[in-house]
């Protein structure tokens, strides 16, 4: 015990007469603490908890692909995007009442 007693009160002792490499040591240790707790939030949250949704499975990524093969994600296509999926939900939001009067919904939300 007493081995371990000197070796910490040498350590410290170096730890002060080079005031440079403690700070960069404890900045090092800093940043990798920090690090590792972010990336294990992030894998913790996502990974094993699961997302905060009621059907996470269902959730999709929307993309478009332009003339020069480019991928991204523009203001215009996620307003089309949306707009449909309005459409969707409004169409889905009839599927109740068109089953209740015994009405075949494809002919029913048919716009010809």
């Amino acid at each position: 015990m007493t081995t371990l007693i000197q070796d910490l009160q040498y350590a410290l002792r170096s730890l002060a007469k080079n005031p440079g490499f403690t700070a960069a040591a404890v900045a090092t240790l800093a940043l990798g603490i920090g690090a590792t707790v972010a990336i294990f939030s992030l894998v913790e949250a996502s990974l094993l908890r699961g997302l905060p949704y009621r059907d996470p499975q269902r959730l999709v990524h929307v993309w478009e692909t332009g003339e020069r093969g480019e991928v991204g994600r523009h203001a215009t296509t996620l307003l089309a995007v949306g707009a449909a999926l309005a459409a969707v939900a409004a169409a889905a939001s009839l599927l109740p009442a068109l089953r209740a009067a015994h009405l075949d919904a494809s002919r029913a939300l048919r716009t010809e």
